[in-house]
């Protein structure tokens, strides 16, 4: 019983602020403070709109210079969380307009950074459906990249960000976004699934990443039983260091499945990105909130 009001009401009423330094050769750019927010997973219970607009103000009193969005905005428990529950034309008009809100409210994250909020597809997001996302999106100031290259150049910064879409398969004939990026840039890798950093997949130096919740239920000793994919228990630090590569992964704000989270708190993370002569990155939480509504 104790276990489940933790998991159901106590857990997912938090939010942590965990903060990544990460020191990478492939960075040349002055220090730069990324935050980083990711599987939003809207809803009347454990995520409403109200709480994405306050996480939004608690990110811009971390004063980031750019906001990433990582995908994943689209909600849904139990059996409205995949196909073909989750597409738009199986929703209610309530459920959509919930899902339309909070897109904007994240796109008004723009605002919070003086390099403004970069926006990704989730697989979530293209289930519900990929032009309605692409379309709130676009009603807001915040830029939203799909296979797309975004070039952010001021009196400080010089630096490329390349937006993956998501989809189950990246590899094909053609020459992916992100290799199409000038030599010699500095490149941002931000794509929902971290699978994209597998090698054969996607030849990412940096990369910041979603989808997998941390587990979203952690168990001492085993870990998560259930995971959306690879490299969950290797980040759960928010972090993971493979030879010249990082690769920084957000646990999410959201759930989907049950509402509830386990030994896997909401998060919004701040990453500290700065050059060095090798790649190292390390973490630690600096804030926790309760009941952010």
């Amino acid at each position: 019983m104790i276990a489940a009001v933790f998991a159901f009401i106590i857990e997912p009423s938090r939010t942590i602020v965990r903060e990544v330094d990460v020191e990478s050769p492939y960075w040349h750019g002055a220090p730069i403070k990324i935050a980083l927010i990711s599987d939003v997973h809207v809803d009347n219970l454990q995520v409403p709109v109200s709480r994405i607009e306050k996480t939004g103000k608690l990110i811009q009193s971390l004063s980031p210079d750019i906001i990433f969005i990582g995908g994943d905005y689209a909600g849904g428990y139990l059996l409205k969380t995949r196909m073909p529950k989750a597409a738009f034309e199986n929703r209610s008009k309530d459920e959509n307009n919930l899902e339309i809100a909070a897109m904007h409210a994240l796109g008004d994250y723009n605002k919070y950074a003086p390099l403004g909020a970069v926006a990704i597809m989730g697989n979530h997001d293209r289930w519900w459906s990929a032009a309605q996302t692409r379309k709130a999106f676009a009603q807001t100031k915040a830029t939203f990249l799909e296979d797309k290259l975004l070039h952010i150049k001021n009196d400080k910064y010089d630096f490329w960000i390349c937006g993956v879409g998501d989809r189950n398969n990246w590899r094909n004939e053609e020459p992916q976004v992100c290799e199409t990026a000038p030599s010699g840039v500095d490149l941002l890798t931000f794509v929902h699934n971290p699978a994209y950093f597998i090698p054969y997949i996607g030849q990412a130096k940096i990369q910041f990443s979603g989808h997998l919740h941390g587990g979203q239920i952690r168990f001492p000793i085993i870990g998560a039983p259930r995971t959306s994919g690879p490299y969950t228990e290797e980040t759960i630090k928010g972090y993971m260091v493979a030879g010249d590569r990082v690769l920084v992964v957000s646990s999410g704000l959201g759930m989907v499945g049950l509402p509830a989270r386990f030994n896997v708190p909401p998060e919004v993370m701040i990453i500290n990105l700065k050059s060095g002569s090798k790649t190292a990155a390390s973490s630690k939480i600096i804030q926790n909130h309760w009941f952010i509504r």
